[in-house]
């Protein structure tokens, strides 16, 4: 039997809406051996009595309280205090799993990991409706093939950690307050590890769309993502053991940036990232030309180029014209996949479109404007709650078409939606996917 302890370190601001729920779900975890340490981070509202109250009635639950300093020094405070051998960091607006604790330490001591990561799902702060969330975690069902961030994201509440590595070598938050304050702490935990698990299991859900939330917040502060990769930067470049695997960090870096810009609500804020990185702002973040030949596909090495190239009204410009010839103007589009383009455009072909986000939405008027396809279904899953023009996948066996096209960017909804249309007797010749193409 295991009894290895683990420190669940919950950062703590303005939560008390939430405390009630996330710290009963963790007092009432099947693992008992655990210490809970809870940083209240200058909280205004009634946090901090909420957290005593709890610290009263159990006796493994520590509380430190500090002036507002944001997440990664509440973190950091968290972490200095801990004793466990294994530590994870989650959220004090999340929901967990009652077994969250006791199968991740279990798979982790068995299998000797640094990082135990697991699935999570996300669900609407408000209705409580949950809908899944692959691109969290995915273990690819195949061999690790080295880098961490073909599996995950720089979230840091899906992955349970081992205490000593962590400490060896020196892996910390950034104390400065910053919008993105887990993306260093994820970075070189995973880097360093020398031995990565999955856990293809819900065990966390996580509380989306809530107003309180940093990553609603990216506007207020549009620089945080180049102050936070340029210290990554700094820092790997530096370092003997890590500055081999630099090719790595060039599309991990590609990935948020555009990824964290395409989030931005206002012209300025996008303004301010651009005009950075027109005026040298790729260099200062390791980005420079000769790092080219690593980055994994042409679209983010065309991103590039044309930011570098063009002066922001030129980039917007060149930008609208192509969203004009493409049949959209929308904030963040799909283009269709060239391959799947040349198969609609081949013959005449009845489609339908399996998925009714924004790469369905995006796709929709680009097959439409084919001349030799015919839309004839468009659903998802989500049908009742998205609503009309889509339907239920399960009118696919009842309508006659020559191809279904899986409108998604994450490989975890593909071998879900394969698997449910060779339930139904569609076979794979007819379903058409490939990665689609992002546009910030």
């Amino acid at each position: 039997m295991n009894d290895a302890l683990v420190t669940i370190v919950m950062p703590v601001y303005n939560a008390a809406d939430y405390l009630e729920e996330s710290l009963g779900d963790l007092v009432k975890q099947s693992y008992s051996n655990i210490e809970i340490i809870c940083v209240n981070d200058g909280s205004s509202d009634n946090s901090g009595a909420v957290l005593e109250s709890f610290a009263g009635r159990d006796e493994r639950m520590i509380v430190i309280s500090q002036e507002n300093q944001g997440g990664g020094a509440a973190r950091n405070r968290g972490y200095e205090a801990a004793s466990g051998e294994y530590i994870i960091f989650l959220d004090a607006d999340d929901r967990f799993e009652s077994t969250l604790i006791e199968k991740a330490v279990t798979k982790a001591v068995s299998e000797k990991s640094d990082v135990l990561m697991f699935s999570a799902d996300e669900f609407h702060y408000m209705t409580g409706a949950r809908r899944p969330a692959p691109w969290l975690m995915q273990s690819r069902g195949g061999s690790y093939d080295g880098n961490p961030f073909h599996y995950t994201t720089t979230t840091v509440w899906n992955k349970l950690f081992r205490h000593n590595y962590l400490v060896k070598n020196k892996v910390r938050f950034m104390d400065e307050r910053v919008v993105a304050d887990t993306m260093y702490f994820t970075f070189f935990a995973l880097m360093y590890a020398k031995k990565i698990s999955f856990m293809d299991e819900v065990l966390l859900h996580y509380r989306s769309d809530n107003p309180q939330s940093l990553t609603r917040k990216h506007d207020k502060r549009p620089l945080d993502i180049l102050n936070v990769l340029g210290t990554i930067w700094d820092r790997l470049r530096a370092d003997k053991e890590l500055s081999s695997r630099q090719d790595i960090y060039i599309n991990f870096a590609l990935k948020y940036l555009f990824e964290r810009t395409s989030w931005f609500q206002s012209i300025e804020s996008f303004s301010q990232v651009y005009d950075a990185l027109h005026s040298g702002g790729f260099e200062k973040i390791g980005l420079t030309d000769d790092k080219d030949q690593f980055i994994e596909g042409d679209n983010w090495r065309n991103i590039k180029r044309s930011i570098i190239d063009n002066e922001l009204p030129e980039y917007f410009f060149l930008k609208e014209k192509q969203y004009k010839d493409k049949g959209l103007l929308t904030k963040t589009v799909y283009f269709l996949p060239g391959q799947i383009y040349q198969t609609l455009k081949e013959a005449d072909c009845k489609v339908a479109l399996y998925g009714g986000g924004m790469v369905g939405k995006s796709y929709f008027p680009q097959i439409q404007s084919i001349s030799t396809a015919k839309v004839v279904a468009w659903v998802d899953a989500r049908f009742d709650t998205i609503g009309y023009p889509l339907q239920s996948p399960e009118i696919l066996g009842n309508i006659s078409f020559d191809y279904i096209v899986i409108c998604s960017e994450h490989s975890g909804y593909l071998s879900e939606i394969k698997a449910k249309l060779n339930d139904m007797g569609i076979l794979g010749e007819k379903i058409l996917w490939e990665m689609p193409e992002k546009q910030i």
